[in-house]
């Protein structure tokens, strides 16, 4: 994969959780050839980071890339097969502990 000028695509999201705004370093590109050990080492994050990214966007046209609690990833979907690598852009998250707020919302 590689940086791209050509994919200047920006997803934002926002609720009660807080704001979210990806923006993209890869083409779009087949979601069969994304792989977390080829997205850039500046659009990775932790577990904690990919709690909020969840609650935020409620997943909806993105895709976690998990390697590890350490080394993850997230893409944009442009359809159900293609999408683009992103780097968090901004995020600023307003609830409690994610995990506590996912926990909460696995039993309700």
């Amino acid at each position: 994969m590689h940086e791209s000028n050509a994919a200047k695509r920006v997803r934002e999201y926002s609720n009660e959780y807080g704001r979210l705004v990806l923006k993209p370093v890869t083409d779009v590109m087949p979601v069969r050839d994304v792989r977390v050990d080829n997205i850039p080492q500046n659009a990775r994050f932790d577990l904690e980071t990919a709690e909020m990214i969840a609650l935020i966007s409620e997943n909806h046209g993105l895709q976690l890339c998990v390697k590890s609690a350490e080394n993850i990833g997230v893409v944009v979907h442009e359809t159900p097969s293609t999408c683009w690598v992103a780097r968090v852009q901004v995020i600023e998250y307003a609830g409690n502990r994610p995990a506590d707020e996912i926990e909460k919302q696995l039993r309700s």
